[in-house]
């Protein structure tokens, strides 16, 4: 029981990573490759949603929900009825960016490429606090494979536990016997018996 908690424990913060990995990492990449671009404000987009959460007394999590413009999407589109797409991006990093506005920027040679003033501002922290996150949860990882291997060797090659167990069905077996009915009558039908007359030896015999 205890090794399937911890592969339900270690399939839990597996499965965390990896979406953390995948919600954070393009966000991430991007701006370091845009770091030294040149750019501009994007005038096109619209924010929707801003807002930083607080995670483990001195990480920040922060997203910025934006969208394209109804009329300029629409005139790059083939279907103008088509509502433009919501964009989020995914910032976590250790700061205090506390109450502010947020500006949105494109990228000169990439026009496609959306990202914020407040992302480019933490970068070397979102580096860090990355970098220090994967190891981490690798050494998390590591650990607890490693805690589960030991377990379920020391449970097939420990000599001690497998006589104790096989002790407790010994004694388990031992106790059922002992409470049921066959025994239970065999054990009450029991009575002394009288030895049988002995004939022969050490009885007179009339002579003639």
């Amino acid at each position: 029981m205890t090794v399937l908690k911890y592969v339900f424990g270690f399939a839990l913060i597996a499965g965390g990573l990896v979406l953390g990995f995948i919600n954070l990492t393009p966000d991430l990449w991007r701006d370091i490759i845009l770091r030294d671009r040149a750019m501009v404000p994007h005038s096109t987009a619209r924010i929707d949603k801003a807002s930083c959460k607080g995670i483990a007394l001195v990480l920040k999590y922060c997203t910025i929900t934006f969208r394209e413009d109804a009329a300029p999407y629409a005139a790059n589109v083939a279907k103008p009825q088509v509502a433009p797409p919501t964009q989020t991006l995914s910032y976590l990093f250790i700061g205090s960016p506390g109450e502010r506005r947020v500006g949105l920027w494109r990228a000169v040679e990439r026009p496609g490429s959306v990202v914020s003033d407040l992302g480019m501002e933490y970068l070397t922290s979102r580096i860090l606090t990355f970098v220090g996150m994967t190891l981490l949860s690798i050494a998390i990882l590591m650990s607890t494979v490693f805690y589960m291997v030991r377990v379920i060797f020391r449970r097939k090659g420990d000599p001690q536990t497998a006589e104790s167990a096989a002790d407790e069905a010994i004694a388990r077996q031992l106790q059922a016997s002992a409470a049921s009915p066959a025994w239970q009558a065999s054990t009450i039908s029991a009575r002394p018996v009288r030895p049988p007359a002995r004939s022969g030896f050490g009885q007179r015999v009339p002579t003639r």
